[in-house]
């Protein structure tokens, strides 16, 4: 199936698309729609980009299982998709991306960093043209909380002030 980005207008005018062909509710407004097989979960919005990650496995609906991969999506600020970059999973994953965030470099060559619910952040660079590149495997728990994602299901990620990459997981806790 397909999935549908909205953009509140009120919130984030300079991503509103006044394009007639995308339907509009009260003042949110579809932006873009994801292609096959769906499912859009984080989303990081850059000077020239709007990026989503894809979550196909799904943990929570019957065990919904996904060895075909995973996607970071980049659309430009019109809502027109122009770059996919494919990310693989673990045969017959439970679980997929979920949480981004850009790293705070102003300069062009910045990172994109994707939390894998499997147990693992990804950093993604970004290209001159604001399309993402290979991804790289950043982060694992540490060898104490062996086990994959049932011991640490990374969500959410920021960067603070400071540089320094935060994270959520499900059991519940908050790391650096």
């Amino acid at each position: 199936g397909l999935g549908s980005l909205a953009i509140v207008l009120g919130l984030t005018p300079a991503l509103a698309s006044e394009r007639e062909d995308r339907p509009t509710f009260g003042d949110t407004s579809v932006f873009a729609t994801v292609p096959a097989p769906g499912h859009p979960f984080g989303i990081a919005v850059d000077r020239e980009r709007v990026y989503v990650s894809t979550s196909v496995g799904d943990f929570f609906a019957g065990m919904h299982m996904n060895s075909a991969g995973e996607q970071v999506l980049a659309y430009d600020k019109q809502g027109h998709l122009v770059h996919t970059t494919h990310i693989a999973t673990m045969p017959d994953a439970t679980m997929g991306l979920w949480g981004m965030a850009l790293d705070g470099n102003p300069e062009r060559g910045h990172n994109l960093f994707v939390s894998d619910m499997n147990g693992r952040i990804l950093r993604l660079g970004l290209n001159d043209d604001q399309t993402t590149t290979a991804p790289e495997v950043f982060a694992t728990p540490p060898a104490a909380f062996s086990g994959g994602w049932p011991v640490t299901m990374w969500n959410d990620i920021t960067f603070d002030r400071a540089g320094n990459l935060l994270m959520t997981d499900d059991k519940p806790r908050l790391w650096r």
